[in-house]
């Protein structure tokens, strides 16, 4: 559980969805977290900007594709302003990106 005296930076990908969209949520349930949100199309991320409407300031929506090293870029140099100066305290990676051939794995895998 969180201290409520502490404050809490938290970043979540790929989270219009599923677990990262539910991460956000149980972040936003603490009155003390600050949650950046990040996903490939913040405009389509209906839920995700309802969330954002009702969190009175505590959710920053950030664009983001892991796959697009330019938009990996991008999307940490437009959060310099926003972590400043408390920086991150947490970051909840729910994106990945595989690139693996069927020759690539070995039997204990398939």
């Amino acid at each position: 559980m969180v201290h409520p005296l502490y404050s809490i930076n938290a970043r979540s990908n790929r989270a219009n969805q599923g677990l990262g969209l539910e991460f956000v949520k149980q972040l936003l349930a603490f009155s003390n977290t600050f949650v950046i949100a990040s996903c490939r199309d913040p405009n389509a991320a209906t839920e995700l900007n309802e969330l954002q409407h009702k969190a009175n300031g505590r959710l920053h929506i950030v664009s983001l594709d892991v796959s697009d090293a330019a938009s990996v870029k991008a999307s940490a140099e437009s959060l310099k302003g926003v972590l400043e100066p408390r920086g991150l305290d947490y970051l909840i990676n729910n994106a990945a990106i595989v690139s693996v051939t069927r020759a690539d794995m070995n039997d204990s895998l398939i």
